[in-house]
C-alpha cells in the first residue's frame, strides 16, 4: 500500500513539473494585472506597470514614453491606425521599450509613414527593443506600409539594440511593403551587434518587400542579425520577392544556430 501511494505522489509531481510555468502562475499574474479596456486606458498605463487587455481596442497613438512594463493581451485583437507625423523617429504601438514582455496579442489594422516623414524604425508592436524583452503568443496581420528610405522595419519588432529577446509561439501574416527600407523582415527588422536574439516556434507567411537595393537585407522572418541568434523550429512561407523568403537575410544566414527549417510558397 505504502508504495502505491508513493508512486501515486511521484506521479502528481511529475505532471505538476510538465505543467508551463505560466499556467501554473496564473491566478498571481491575472490578480496583479491592471485591466485595461479602452484606448484612453492604454495611453494612461503606467510605463512600468502590469496590464491585461479585457476588450478589443483601437489605437491610432502610440504610447508616450519607454515601456518597461508588461502587457497580457488576452486573445484580445489591438487594431492600429498609426500613421508617422513629420517628427517621428519610432512608429509602432510602443515605439520604445526596455525590458519589457507582451502575451497573447493579436495586431491588425495598419503602420504607415510617406517618403518624407524621415522615419528611423517602424513595426506593428515594437519600434526598438533594449534589456530582456520577450513577446510570447503575438500575431501580427496589420499591414506595413513604409516609404521611407533607410528605416528599419519588422512586423512585430523594428530593432533589437541591446540585450535579449526571446519571441516565441509568434506568428507574422500582414504584408511589408518598404521598399527604400534598409532592413526588413517578417518578424524582427534587424539585430543590433552585442545583442542576443532567440525565437522558436515562430512563422510568417506574408510578403515582405524591402530591404535595400535588390531586396538584399529583406529576410522572412530577420532582416539582418548582427550579434548572436538563434532559432529552433521556425519558418518562413513568405514570397521569394526580394529574397524574403529566406529566414535571414544580409549575410547571416552562418550566425543563426540550431534546428532551423524553411519553406517556401509557391509562387
Amino acid at each position: 500500500m505504502r508504495k502505491r501511494i508513493t508512486a501515486l505522489l511521484l506521479t502528481g509531481a511529475l505532471t505538476l513539473g510538465l505543467l508551463p510555468a505560466t499556467t501554473l502562475a496564473a491566478p498571481a499574474g491575472e490578480e496583479m494585472a491592471q485591466p485595461i479596456a479602452t484606448a484612453a486606458e492604454f495611453a494612461a498605463m503606467d510605463p512600468a506597470g502590469c496590464y491585461r487587455l479585457t476588450e478589443d481596442v483601437t489605437v491610432t497613438t502610440p504610447f508616450s514614453t519607454v515601456f518597461t512594463g508588461s502587457l497580457d493581451g488576452g486573445g484580445h485583437t489591438v487594431t492600429l491606425t498609426l500613421t508617422a507625423e513629420e517628427d517621428t523617429a519610432s512608429l509602432a504601438l510602443f515605439p520604445e521599450v526596455e525590458g519589457a514582455s507582451f502575451t497573447d496579442l493579436l495586431l491588425d489594422g495598419s503602420v504607415s509613414a510617406g517618403a518624407e516623414s524621415g522615419i528611423s524604425y517602424a513595426a506593428a508592436l515594437v519600434g526598438t527593443a533594449d534589456g530582456d524583452v520577450t513577446i510570447t503568443a503575438c500575431k501580427n496581420q496589420s499591414v506595413l506600409d513604409i516609404a521611407a528610405a533607410d528605416a528599419v522595419v519588422g512586423g512585430l519588432v523594428a530593432a533589437q539594440r541591446s540585450g535579449s529577446l526571446t519571441v516565441t509561439g509568434c506568428v507574422g501574416v500582414g504584408d511589408i511593403h518598404a521598399p527604400a527600407a534598409v532592413y526588413t523582415g517578417g518578424l524582427v527588422g534587424r539585430q543590433e551587434p552585442y545583442a542576443v536574439l532567440t525565437m522558436q516556434v515562430c512563422y510568417q507567411a506574408a510578403d515582405v518587400t524591402g530591404g535595400g537595393e535588390a531586396g538584399m537585407c529583406a529576410g522572412g522572418l530577420i532582416g539582418g542579425v548582427s550579434g548572436e541568434a538563434a532559432a529552433r523550429g521556425c519558418w518562413s512561407a513568405a514570397s521569394p520577392r526580394d529574397r524574403s523568403a529566406a529566414l535571414t537575410a544580409w549575410g547571416t544566414q552562418r550566425r543563426v544556430l540550431s534546428a532551423v527549417r524553411w519553406r517556401t510558397a509557391v509562387p
